[in-house]
């Protein structure tokens, strides 16, 4: 059986490609064979691959990662080449969800599969309220509910040296989510896409080694989720799913006022 790790936000440019890639090289350099699914019609993930395939040429260090393109031109529909490669198992599958709005269909193909939910964002108002919404769809959407699973707030983009805004703790306050790690805002990341690289790989700058240790806190709490997941005893879901239920409503009732 293989993991399915959804990395997915409503809100665009929250940093899913990145969040997706940086993950797929840390569980990798962990000795774990994954693969990365990309459901972004833009093809990030893809084009992070190909990028990593030439880096590989260059250092047999770099190992290829493999990227494949789900989302067809047609909306709501997966390429032939993805129908028939979904069921060759990994045993780890990052899945970089489409940006912007998902469609209801394709939300309930992914949540049907997906064993892990990280949600990354950013601490503007803006993107607040976004997540709010997004979060509130999923964990009141029947799928969820009926089988409750781990979602970790993932903080990105975040300007070193300021505090997190009042705004962004309000929202953390009021959800019953953690908040796994932050991301700075760091050009690591641009030069860690252009070479299809991953944060783990780039030890011999100072910058990639300071944003390591966020994701240290990542692949820590990813692999405590699992761990988590196999220890509990079978439908033992009712308790998490009134938890889920009630950090719904208190985002609903937030958005209300």
């Amino acid at each position: 059986m293989s993991t399915h790790i959804l990395v997915t936000n409503s809100k665009g440019g929250c940093g899913k490609t990145t969040v997706a890639t940086n993950l797929a090289v840390g569980l990798h350099n962990q000795g774990k064979e994954v693969v990365l699914w990309d459901y972004d019609p833009q093809g990030s993930s893809v084009l992070w691959s190909h990028n990593r395939i030439i880096a590989s040429e260059e250092n047999s260090r770099i190992k290829p990662l493999k990227a494949v393109a789900c989302s067809s031109n047609k909306t709501g529909k997966e390429t032939l080449s993805f129908q028939r490669y979904k069921y060759e198992s990994a045993p780890f599958i990052i899945i970089d969800a489409t940006a912007g709005k998902i469609s209801d269909s394709e939300l309930e193909r992914l949540i049907r599969i997906s064993d892990i939910f990280i949600v990354p964002t950013m601490s503007s108002s803006f993107d607040i309220k976004a997540t709010e919404k997004f979060l509130t769809g999923l964990l009141t959407h029947r799928l969820y509910r009926s089988r409750p699973r781990p979602v970790g707030l993932l903080e990105n983009r975040s300007v070193g040296g300021c505090e997190t805004s009042d705004g962004f703790l309000s929202f953390l306050a009021c959800i019953d989510i953690p908040k796994i790690a932050e991301l700075k805002d760091s050009p690591v990341y641009q030069k860690a896409a252009d070479t299809g690289l991953g944060i783990a790989e780039m030890g011999e700058t100072r910058a990639a080694q300071r944003e390591y240790r966020a994701w240290k806190q990542v692949l820590t709490w990813v692999g405590n989720q699992l761990i988590e997941e196999l220890r509990k005893p079978p439908r033992k879901a009712s308790r998490s799913s009134r938890s889920a239920s009630s950090s719904a409503e208190a985002l609903a009732t937030k958005d209300a006022s």
